[in-house]
């Protein structure tokens, strides 16, 4: 048996996260195929993840006990899918939450999100022009050993 798990991955602070979004089969017969219905997930709500745009599907096997003999969480194989967007899943929430044109309102409220991130690239020194540069000015610039 396995579970299919959703998650999403998100930058809205210092640290990323990736978070379970749902739960879209639980305990079922691993059968090598599954096709997922995005019909299924319409009723939906996510409002806590629905900001996430992009995520991963874990694939995890089941075993019989939780636990094995000395008391030890049992480890199973996970399997994880290539990076996804996420509007298959949060298409009618976004539908619910900005209108029937929101891939507009969510591209309008990105621009203005991203606008008021941290810059990382202003807080990295710059680089010396020229070797002799960086040998006078070996507080900034000495090599990694």
């Amino acid at each position: 048996y396995v579970n299919i798990t959703l998650w999403g991955y998100r930058e809205t602070t210092i640290r990323p996260e990736l978070t379970m979004i749902d739960t879209l089969e639980g305990n079922i017969a691993n059968s090598g195929q599954y096709i997922i219905i995005p019909s299924n997930y319409k009723n939906r709500n996510n409002y806590l993840t629905s900001d996430m745009r992009f995520g991963f599907i874990k694939i995890q096997l089941i075993t019989d006990s939780s636990q094995n003999t000395n008391g030890m969480p049992v480890l199973t194989p996970v399997l994880w899918s290539r990076p996804i967007p996420l509007g298959w899943y949060f298409a009618p929430q976004w539908s619910n939450q900005y209108g029937k044109n929101w891939p507009s309102a969510m591209c309008d409220k990105w621009l203005m999100d991203d606008r008021y991130l941290k810059n990382f690239a202003s807080e990295i020194s710059q680089c010396p022009c020229t070797l002799s540069q960086a040998l006078v000015d070996k507080g900034r610039f000495m090599p990694d050993f």
